[in-house]
């Protein structure tokens, strides 16, 4: 087939740059890969019926074969019209081959010019990634407007591991490249269904992510067979329609949020024996975590608002509206979270790396000598899990509890010597806060922090008054109890930083403060021996005995840290238990009646201080920082955003968990022993314990606290 062009019968014209026109073989030519999704067809129709209107620009790569770096989609559908020789115009290389850099910002800036769609962005990257030099790449990165080490960037390097057929759903617009990336995780079959799926049933950009989301988690707990079931049921394959989009979703949703949907059902039929009158209108948060309602009124006439009126008093008068906010669980079908796993865990290394800024390098640390010399600020990126920094904090060692609104808190100060944990939790909140599994510790703690926490202690010796009998309590109580455990663990790496030591000396004489050492581990054999005046309480995280096991792989075992307690305890230190967090399991009522019972085998009912209870919850970008540095299904479980933005289990689960935990706690515990819930709304408070304290009410509760006697 003949090719007319603009530059028939015309010589050759050589221009800056350019070494005029030449023709080539269309099989001899090399495209960078870098067009995609877009159509052919009107292109070479175009071409048949009025000629190539531009010639291809064409450069030679090192070894000396012609590169296109101007036209691939030309070249490309010349070739579907049979044309073996094409008009090109080459690059002038007289003297040595142009860097591979070169062409490939060259042929990234040629398409530019009309846009790239999601999937030629995400083939731009994937191409200089594969053949720029290393130099090169932050420049081509510039180009295509991506930031180093930022999301889209890494976004697009998981999305250049999908198949051509998720590259077609890219560059159509089906898919998204924030979350394209969780299909190249997925066997192909499932891959294969999930976007004929999408293909059929056309959702929004935003539906399709929250179906990734919910469609990986049900993967993690059900395996690639079980995904493959759902995409191949009959309940999605046979969606068709306007109303198909909304019954896929709704679908999707029941079968990860198999309790949240029962709830719903159970909630739509008690409204439905309200029988409200069309003009009345009851609104519900639809998560089940608010208590707040909404009552509509529609009328036209006052006796019509009369008429509702006296409905509504009616109404709340007989108690039916009592099921709607008891939000009993529905007696069949019940709440069953995925099981707890052992997921693969993270090697955590030998504290290999020591870092020390230079004016810590004397610092008596247990008579240990500083194995490596100081180091610069720029070396900090570098520590890697299980390191240590020694480091100078900056800012005020004192700060009170992280606490969060509408929740209730106990007013604990925090004394702040460091941060950072290498026990590897699979749910721990300090990574998605910190970004880092490393160990700080904050040098000058032991000088300019013991300093500032004196000067406290000292201007708050004078007790508060008590609050008058039947009067309010006062609107800003002043919390007498600190802790060094929020954000590292208290004992971790106490022993040669000596910290507790000092601390538990400070504390002994000054009542009538305390402060709580909480921890994970047994290491309390160190601190036996000091005059605590019982002023110190060491707090033990605990759990269910295969939560223990499974979900915090680097510490100390559940029995290995009762044990701890005990012989605390002997040398009269008052024990503080944290049930924190709760997991919601299949079977764990039977996980946690174990954990009471070796608690009843271990500890005496007069060491405990107090016992705290908090179910597990997260912030959303923790699920997945921690997807990818531990896998676990504890996020497989059906969670509702809090009030306080934090993922949490469903109110009732909630509920069901905290009043199991009382009956199995209460008979362990001495008259004195202080049982709280950390961090829950007052609502729950008064459906656990029927009342609720408020923040105020729950901090007076540990005002003046007087130590068990040993």
């Amino acid at each position: 087939m003949a090719l007319r062009t603009y530059f028939d019968g015309a010589p050759d014209r050589p221009g800056q740059g350019l070494a005029g026109t030449v023709w080539l073989g269309a099989g001899d030519l090399y495209a960078l890969p870098l067009s995609h999704g877009r159509p052919l067809a009107p292109l070479a129709g175009s071409i048949g019926a009025l000629g190539l209107l531009r010639p291809l620009w064409v450069a030679r790569d090192s070894a000396g074969l012609p590169v296109v770096i101007s036209g691939g989609r030309r070249l490309a559908a010349l070739r579907s019209l049979g044309i073996e020789k094409v008009p090109c115009l080459a690059l002038e290389n007289v003297s040595q081959a142009p860097d591979p850099a070169f062409l490939i910002m060259a042929a990234i800036t040629d398409n530019l010019g009309r846009g790239f769609n999601q999937a030629e962005l995400t083939l731009a990257w994937d191409t200089a990634r594969r053949e720029a030099p290393e130099g090169a790449l932050p420049k081509i990165a510039a180009l295509l407007g991506l930031k180093p080490n930022g999301q889209r960037l890494a976004a697009l390097e998981k999305a250049a591991l999908l198949p051509r057929a998720a590259l077609d759903a890219l560059a159509q617009g089906a898919l998204d490249p924030e979350n394209a990336h969780v299909l190249a995780e997925w066997g192909e079959p499932q891959r294969e269904m999930a976007l004929e799926l999408f293909a059929r049933v056309g959702p929004s950009r935003q539906n399709r992510r929250q179906w990734l989301e919910w469609l990986n988690d049900l993967r993690d707990s059900r395996g690639d067979d079980g995904l493959a079931r759902i995409l191949s049921s009959p309940a999605l394959k046979s969606l068709s329609g306007p109303m198909a989009e909304r019954e896929a979703r709704d679908h999707i949703r029941s079968l990860r949020f198999p309790y949240l949907t029962a709830l719903a059902q159970t909630r739509k039929r008690s409204l439905k024996a309200l029988a409200l009158p069309g003009n009345l209108r009851l609104e519900l948060d639809p998560d089940f975590e608010d208590v707040s309602a909404t009552l509509k009124m529609t009328f036209s006439e006052p006796h019509e608002l009369r008429e509702l009126a006296a409905f509504a008093l009616k109404l709340a008068a007989d108690g039916a509206l009592e099921a709607l906010w008891a939000l009993n669980p529905p007696r069949r079908g019940g709440p069953g979270g995925p099981p707890v796993i052992k997921g693969p865990t993270l090697v955590t290394p030998g504290r290999a790396r020591f870092l020390v800024e230079a004016e810590f390098m004397g610092l008596d640390l247990d008579g240990e000598k500083i194995p490596t010399p100081p180091v610069a600020a720029a070396d900090y990126r570098d520590l890697k899990p299980g390191g240590i920094l020694v480091t100078r904090h900056r800012g005020s060692f004192l700060r009170p509890c992280p606490a969060t609104p509408r929740y209730n808190c106990c007013g604990l100060n925090i004394f702040h010597v460091g941060q950072g944990c290498d026990i590897n939790c699979s749910y721990c909140i300090l990574s998605a806060y910190l970004k880092t599994q490393a160990i700080i510790f904050f040098g000058n703690s032991l000088s300019d922090g013991l300093g500032e926490l004196a000067k406290r202690l000292d201007a708050e010796t004078s007790p508060l008054p008590d609050p008058p009998t039947g009067g309010p309590a006062p609107a800003t109580p002043r919390s007498h109890r600190y802790c060094t455990g929020e954000f590292t663990d208290s004992l971790l790496w106490d022993r040669p930083a000596k910290v507790s030591q000092k601390l538990i000396e400070l504390f002994a004489p000054r009542a009538p403060f305390t402060l709580e050492l909480k921890t994970k581990t047994d290491k309390v054999k160190h601190l036996l021996g000091l005059h605590h005046g019982g002023r110190t309480v060491i707090s033990f995280s605990v759990n269910a005995p295969e939560v223990c096991a499974r979900e915090e792989p680097g510490a100390a075992s559940l029995t290995d840290r009762l044990n701890a307690a005990a012989l605390a305890w002997s040398k009269g230190y008052p024990i503080g238990l944290h049930f924190d967090p709760l997991i919601h399991y299949p079977g764990w009522e039977t996980g946690y009646a174990r954990t009471a019972k070796l608690i009843a085998e271990r500890l005496d009912p007069r060491s405990l201080a107090f016992v705290s209870l908090g179910c597990f919850r997260y912030l959303p970008e923790l699920k997945a920082v921690m997807r990818k540095a531990r896998p676990s299904r504890l996020f497989g479980a059906e969670f509702v955003r809090g009030g306080d933005g934090k993922m949490r289990y469903p109110r009732p689960i909630r509920r069901l968990m905290y009043r199991t935990l009382l009956n199995y706690l209460e008979p362990l515990v001495s008259p004195g022993t202080k049982i709280y819930l950390c961090m829950e709304s007052g609502r729950v408070w008064q459906e656990t314990f029927g009342y609720d304290p408020g923040t105020i009410g729950l901090t007076n509760m540990f005002r003046n606290q007087t130590p068990p006697d040993a």
